[in-house]
Order: structure tokens, then sequence, then C-alpha cells
């Protein structure tokens, strides 16, 4: 079931970008972007190993602590979510819990957000290389790091389906985060 769920999600993938030429320039525009940000963010994390351990720690923890944020966030307020594997669209199949869940995880890493930060968690291992011991922990917290972000997006995103959809949801969220920009 869990590979069913991931072919799904690249055969969405695949078809999105065959619509038109434009979402497949889209694409790769996010693509070039995201790759910047996260080279940027693996060469911070770099340079922190040279750096102080309390320093390091703190600026894992924070960046650590704005990218849950963000997931949790930013799929709400973005009035094109990507609701493909919306877990409400399964509840007429009898899916077990445990394997549709893992499907829906698994699937939250193929997109350009689920790699980025999965490549920029990874970078934090280099961050934590100065011992075995460290690294293989930064190695295990990236894993479960990547988990969380993507577990809590689908929560939210869940709990927040209904309300979401509605006008007064779409205009308020709009204003909120024209607010900050002006």
């Amino acid at each position: 079931m869990v590979a069913h769920l991931l072919r799904l999600k690249l055969t969405l993938l695949r078809n999105s970008v065959r619509r038109s030429p434009w979402q497949l320039v889209g694409l790769g525009i996010g693509v070039l972007y995201a790759l910047g940000l996260v080279g940027l963010a693996i060469a911070g994390l770099l340079v922190l190993r040279g750096q102080d351990a309390g320093l390091a720690q703190t600026v894992v923890v924070l960046g650590g602590a704005a990218a849950l944020l963000g997931w949790a966030v930013i799929p709400v307020a973005a009035a094109a979510a990507d609701m493909t594997l919306d877990p409400a669209r399964f509840t007429t199949f009898a899916v077990p819990m445990p394997q549709l869940l893992t499907g829906l995880a698994l699937g939250g890493l193929i997109g350009i957000p689920g790699t980025a930060t999965a490549l920029v968690a990874l970078g934090t291992v280099g961050t934590w290389s100065r011992s075995l011991p460290a690294a293989a922990g930064a190695l295990v917290g990236a894993v479960l790091g990547v988990l969380s972000c993507i577990v809590l997006s689908k929560v939210v995103t869940t709990a927040t389906a209904g309300l979401a959809s509605s006008r007064r949801f779409k205009d308020a969220s709009a204003v909120v985060f024209l607010i900050p920009s002006s």
C-alpha cells in the first residue's frame, strides 16, 4: 500500500508537469530557487562545524523550530496547498491506518519542499561530524525532524481542511500575509 501511494504521488506530479509547459518552467524555477537555498543552508551548517558546540546547537535547534513552524503554517495559508494525498480522501477505502499514515508521510517527501527539507536536515550531520556518536545522533535527529515536519503538515492541513475551504478563511489569511509585507 505504501508503494502504491508513492507511485500515485509521482504519477500526479508527472501529470501536472505534462499539462502545460509553463508548469514545467515553474517547477524548474522552483527547483533552482530551492537548490540555492539548500546550498546556502548546508554551507552555513558546515561552517558551524568549526564553531562552538553551544552556538551550533542553538542555530540547529532554532532552524529546526523554524522548519516545523513553516511546515505547519505555510500549507494552511497557501491557497494552492498540495492536497493530492489528503487523508480525508481515503476514508472510504479499507486501508489499514499504519500503512496509510506511512504512505502519506513518505509521499510528503516527494516534491520540492520535502526534498529540500530532507537535504538541509542531512546537512546537520556535517555540523555534528566532530565525532561518530554525534554524527549518528544527528542523522537520527535529521530523519525524525523531517518526518515530524511532514506529519505536522498533514495533521494541520487535515484538521483545517473544512476551515480552509471557506471564503472567509481565504480572505483572512490573505490579509494576514499582506500585513507583515507592508
